[in-house]
């Protein structure tokens, strides 16, 4: 079935607290964005074959209910990882077990599939790749269940990256035709205009209003003033002076001669060209070394509490490639609002 993406006015979501679905759930970040607007949650289902993912994912949930215990309550969660969390395995039967044929409640659906194929720092196999074409799975499961609410239709907000500016034109052209032909247009936005302390230039496709007035309404926000990477650094640590203007599609905040407002984009790679030491990315330390920006100084960029990805056995490093993976709060937060 084919994605719909357009809008059905007579779709209450501002009215009733909603089922929120995450595919690739990640950090929870559809979760968080709609807490941060007020929105109650009716019930919580997460999915993410990732068992990281899975442990950030349940310290996340506990965190956030006590932030929002009036949003966010026990009988919400209960059983939030009681579908199966491999997506290749999620039936219209569990969808029905779950409770999609009600229609007394909104769906949502909040999902970034993986990215790596048709990222310019990834494999570039496009969405013929093991992870990008994912994509198929979601726009199934997303069919299914606007089969089953006809009369009050599940809204969805998709994210991915800007793969239309990929230097490959199968990625650029084909490929982003096709992912256009089944999940309709998207904006693309970087989460630098939202106040963001990193980049993160992503495709977004939502059924909660047109790409046109999301794009318009987008255009008028303008970053706030004095946002600039120290505010999530360290004590004894430097970022690096702006050599280079931005340039478009990234929001253009830095200028040479100023403090630095946004690193580069954050990655899943422990290796990124961007961070490596001397690069824009890379942080110099008291006594003279280089390093990256911590997982905290990753989540403080990114919008997120500090230490919400420091869960129990979870590595400093598996914290830095699960905020690669994931969505910007601050873009999320002022995507829901508008």
């Amino acid at each position: 079935s084919v994605i719909q993406p357009h809008v059905r006015q007579h779709q209450p979501v501002h009215r009733r607290a909603p089922v929120l679905v995450e595919p690739f759930g990640g950090l929870c970040a559809g979760l968080e964005m709609a807490l941060r607007n007020g929105k109650r949650i009716h019930q919580y289902l997460y999915l993410d074959i990732n068992p990281t993912a899975r442990q950030i994912a349940l310290q996340r949930i506990k965190h956030l209910m006590s932030l929002y215990p009036t949003l966010l309550t026990p009988d919400a969660v209960q059983g939030a990882f009681d579908l199966p969390q491999d997506i290749k395995l999620l039936t219209t039967r569990h969808l029905v077990d779950a409770g999609a044929q009600e229609q007394q409640y909104p769906w949502l659906v909040v999902a970034g599939w993986p990215c790596q194929d048709l990222s310019m720092a990834g494999t570039a196999a496009g969405l013929q790749g093991e992870r990008s074409s994912l994509l198929h799975e979601l726009v199934r499961v997303v069919g299914a269940l606007q089969q089953l609410q006809p009369h009050l239709p599940p809204a969805f907000l998709i994210e991915n990256v800007a793969m239309q500016c990929h230097p490959s034109s199968h990625i650029a052209q084909q490929d982003f035709d096709t992912i256009c032909s089944m999940i309709g247009q998207p904006v693309m936005l970087d989460a630098a205009q939202f106040g963001s302390l990193a980049h993160r230039v992503r495709n977004w496709w939502t059924n909660l209003c047109t790409p046109a007035e999301l794009s318009s309404a987008a255009a008028q926000v303008q970053r706030p003033p004095g946002r600039t990477v120290s505010l999530a650094l360290s004590a004894g640590r430097t970022a690096q002076e702006v050599r280079a203007a931005d340039r478009w599609p990234r929001n253009c905040c830095n200028v040479p001669g100023q403090p630095m407002q946004a690193w580069p984009t954050f990655v899943a790679h422990p290796r990124s060209y961007a961070f490596l030491p001397g690069e824009p990315g890379s942080i110099l330390n008291s006594d003279g070394t280089y390093d990256q920006p911590t997982a905290d100084e990753r989540e403080i960029a990114m919008g997120y509490p500090q230490g919400s990805t420091a869960a129990p056995g979870v590595s400093e490093q598996q914290r830095r490639h699960a905020l690669g993976e994931s969505m910007d709060s601050n873009c999320t937060q002022c995507i829901m609002a508008i």
